[in-house]
């Protein structure tokens, strides 16, 4: 069994760094059915995901390179995604376009650790963060009632 969950997450770890998203995404199906936990799918794709970052801060990677990797860590996250009671929730946005990458980059490194993440997106403006935190805390609030 530990031989065959093996082979499937390295048919899972090739199709990633040779960025073969579709070929990637057939393994993970494949891995899932083949009964591999899906908590060891969801760590091999952040390891790899991981990875990449470093390989872009050594200069091997390019932002294009790492705009794919983030593309196949969040199809592989979705499809490896377990029913977790989530660690807490983050609220998170961005106050320009053009940070984008990094904003996505980091919702899904924390949702890889387990936190619900709501994306508000791009260009949010500091009252919108405001708003939405006031927005869910009256909502807890009516719950508790």
């Amino acid at each position: 069994m530990k031989q065959d969950t093996n082979q499937h997450l390295q048919a899972i770890g090739e199709s990633f760094l040779a960025f073969k998203y579709f070929q990637a995404e057939e393994a993970t199906k494949q891995a899932l059915a083949a009964g591999v936990p899906r908590e060891e799918v969801a760590k091999v794709f952040k390891g790899l995901f991981l990875d990449a970052l470093a390989r872009y801060e050594e200069g091997k990677y390019s932002i294009a390179h790492l705009t794919a990797a983030q593309s196949l860590f969040e199809m592989g996250l979705d499809l490896a995604k377990a029913k977790v009671t989530p660690k807490g929730k983050v609220l998170i946005g961005t106050l320009g376009s053009s940070h984008y990458l990094g904003k996505d980059i980091i919702r899904l490194l924390l949702a890889a650790d387990g936190f619900e993440v709501i994306d508000l997106g791009e260009i949010v403006f500091p009252e919108q963060f405001v708003e939405a935190v006031e927005r869910r805390s009256r909502t807890l609030w009516r719950l508790r009632l």
